[in-house]
């Protein structure tokens, strides 16, 4: 087993000296630079020290690591899951791998976070559905007839169909509508 201690700094966080001395003299210090907390595994599986279960990574505090708290979420979750223990310096915590309760309240905390921000991470029958598309396929004929009337235009088509012009736009360069009325005159 290793310890590898991520030092990054942010604004607002712990200096890169005091987080040195808060760490024990054989933790491996890798040092951020412009890289991510949730890049740490392929740094160190490029730089020949891969990650492997039972060894563990140590931060300082949740300061030093600026990320969105799902992305946080996720990549600690991730190393739990690959058998790798996280200790947080700062409040003295250490989250251990397989079947931890802390383990399991963060893969809970990951999944209601996605839940919550509308991702699709339940089963399709409890995520949220979204709103019901205004333009199918179907409306295609439809619309191309409703753009060759005499002085119809975008604008005005969009207008009746009760969408804004850009819908209409995006969705007629899905198909090809302006490239086929080009090739008919």
């Amino acid at each position: 087993m290793h310890t590898v201690a991520f030092l990054a700094e942010a604004p607002g966080s712990a200096t890169l000296r005091e987080q040195e001395a808060a760490l024990a003299p054989n933790d491996q210090l890798v040092l951020a630079g412009n890289r991510s907390f949730k890049e740490l595994g392929e740094v160190l599986k490029l730089a020949g020290m891969p990650l492997k279960s039972g060894d563990r990574i140590k931060f300082y505090d949740f300061n030093c690591l600026p990320l969105s708290t799902g992305m946080l979420l996720r990549a600690l979750t991730g190393f739990l899951d690959a058998g790798v223990g996280i200790e947080i310096v700062k409040p003295g915590i250490v989250l251990e791998p397989g079947g931890s309760q802390a383990h399991a309240l963060l893969e809970w905390l990951c999944g209601h976070y996605g839940y919550a921000h509308g991702l699709k991470t339940h089963p399709i029958e409890t995520a949220r559905q979204g709103r019901k598309r205004i333009l199918t396929a179907e409306n295609y004929a439809e619309i191309c007839e409703m753009l060759e009337q005499p002085n119809a235009s975008k604008s005005s088509v969009a207008l009746q169909l009760g969408i804004h012009r850009s819908t209409l736009i995006d969705y007629l360069q899905r198909f090809d509508h302006d490239s086929r009325v080009e090739r008919a005159k």
